[in-house]
């Protein structure tokens, strides 16, 4: 057969079905056909997708230039637009709507559908859309309005699946800082879906509404065009406006708003706003709002950093931190620091400090701080500081303190507190035991409760006190008062005695005699 046929209503059968173009239909003059293509194609199916009845088919002919079956709603002649299903004669094939009537109000217009199909419909390629839906590569699929795979400037030769209404998949060149325009490697497709989904480069996955949309690749500091030419994106970036604006290079972004705007490689954002506006790489960012950046116009920026919980790491300014927790880590600045816990180490500003605990070393300042425990080490300032314990070694201002035990506190240079509420104030002092304070330089204090104003002193025992006249003294024993310098105090309750000063003293004569038997004798 070799023949055109139009498309006419039959009532008897309440579907449209092919005749010869001299038959005429009954009851519903219009929703015409032209230009049927040979064999019998996949129409029923795609008009169906179309919203349309799936027609009735017999064989078709090519009539002229296009090789379409096209069909419209409504009764009688009209102007309105035609849905068709097209070939390309290279096994690409399309339904598409919005092709416009070519004025006679019984056709569409043939020249626009076949440039369409020139310039849009590519080799084994799939589109299912309007007259703005292109795949014009090689075994591409476009589905949806506006939905496109299109070669791009780097011109991508094989593949591609857009899904969604303005769906992009496309491969763009890329420009050095040198200026250099470069195409980057690789022909892989990738695939969009989602409205406006945007994928740009070869070997990516984009999925959600908006997502991708603006993004370019990264180029990292040093890359040249040969290294630009070999490596493509290989990116996963999944949820609405996931990876949107961003600049990136073997990037996973999964979540609302994840990565958008972010610029980096090797960067992994797992949660809903997951390092937004985040310029840096090689960072780990899973939560919400975990390694979040400050706005789109002042982006926070660090490398190497790994943020776990909800808003863990947010505005985390340095390198090489790791936080763990609801809010750890929040507004951190420095490189090197580790904080875990619900916000730990929340407004540290210094390097490699260790936060452990609810709130622990909150608003630190300096580096090599350790604080272990509900909000110990709070608002410390100084370096190489441990507190561990309930609420120890708080709002210090010294260096190289231990503070070892709820609310202990070491907060002269050099000091060491150990025990319940054991306090070390006075420089290279040593407080051990429940509640001691020891005020006194290169003093120390062991027992509980004993209290040490008095410089170069030791009390070793409980309730004992060196006051601050009493410098260079020495306790040992229980409830012992020392209020004089240069005292030795032994034994319970011992009472303290001051010195006395001795200007002259009076010595016996005696004289010993050595016998012959070897004995001593004395006189």
């Amino acid at each position: 057969m070799n023949k055109s046929y139009c498309s006419i209503w039959n009532e008897a059968l309440g579907a449209w079905v092919a005749a010869s173009e001299t038959a005429r239909a009954r009851g519903k003059p219009t929703l015409t056909c032209a230009n049927a293509a040979q064999g019998p194609l996949l129409g029923g199916l795609l008009l169906a997708l179309a919203g349309l009845a799936a027609p009735a088919w017999a064989d078709f002919s090519q009539n002229g230039a296009a090789a379409a079956f096209c069909a419209r709603q409504g009764s009688g002649p009209g102007t309105g637009n035609w849905t068709c299903q097209v070939p390309n004669g290279n096994g690409g094939f399309a339904t598409v709507s919005g092709v416009p009537d070519d004025g006679s109000g019984t056709q569409p217009n043939y020249v626009t559908l076949n440039a369409w199909v020139a310039t849009k419909l590519g080799t084994n390629a799939i589109a299912i859309g309007s007259t703005t839906t292109t795949a014009a590569t090689t075994s591409s699929i476009a589905l949806g309005m506006g939905a496109s795979v299109t070669p791009g400037t780097a011109n991508i030769q094989t593949g591609g699946l857009a899904i969604g209404s303005g769906a992009l998949v496309t491969h763009a060149n890329v420009t050095l800082p040198d200026g250099t325009v470069v195409t980057p490697g690789g022909n892989t497709a990738s695939l969009a879906i989602g409205v406006n989904a945007q994928s740009h480069y070869n070997k990516e996955v984009v999925i959600g509404a908006l997502a991708g949309q603006g993004a370019s690749r990264y180029i990292p500091a040093g890359e040249t065009a040969a290294s630009v030419q070999t490596f493509g994106s290989d990116s996963v970036i999944i949820g609405t406006t996931a990876g949107q604006n961003s600049q990136y290079l073997y990037a996973t972004f999964v979540g609302d708003e994840a990565g958008r705007g972010s610029i980096g490689q090797h960067n992994s954002y797992v949660g809903q706003n997951a390092a937004r506006w985040r310029d840096g790489s090689y960072n780990t960012a899973l939560g919400s709002n975990a390694l979040v950046g400050t706005s789109s116009a002042s982006h926070t920026a660090g490398e190497r950093n790994t943020a776990i919980g909800t808003s863990a790491g947010a505005f985390l300014a340095g390198d090489s931190n790791s936080v763990v927790g609801m809010s750890a880590g929040y507004a951190m600045s420095g490189t090197g620091n580790t904080a875990v816990g619900t916000s730990a180490g929340q407004s540290v500003q210094g390097n490699y400090n260790v936060s452990n605990g609810y709130l622990a070393g909150t608003a630190a300042q300096g580096d090599y701080n350790v604080g272990n425990g509900y909000l110990a080490g709070y608002l410390a300032r100084g370096n190489n500081n441990v507190a561990s314990g309930y609420m120890a070694g708080q709002s210090i201002a010294a260096n190289d303190t231990v503070a070892i035990g709820t609310n202990a506190t070491g907060s002269a240079n050099d000091t060491i507190a150990i025990g319940h509420g054991a306090t070390a104030s006075g420089t290279n002092s040593i407080s051990i035991g429940t509640g001691n304070v020891v005020g006194g330089a290169r003093s120390g204090a062991i027992g509980d409760p004993s209290y040490i104003n008095a410089d170069d002193s030791y009390a070793i025992g409980n309730n004992n006190t060196i006051n601050g006249s009493a410098n260079q003294s020495f306790v040992l024993g229980n409830g012992v008062t020392v209020n004089n310098a240069n005292n030795v105090v032994l034994g319970n309750a011992s009472a303290d005695k001051a010195a006395v000063q001795v200007t002259s003293a009076s010595i016996p004569s005696v004289v010993a005699t050595l016998n012959p038997d070897g004995t001593t004798s004395y006189s």
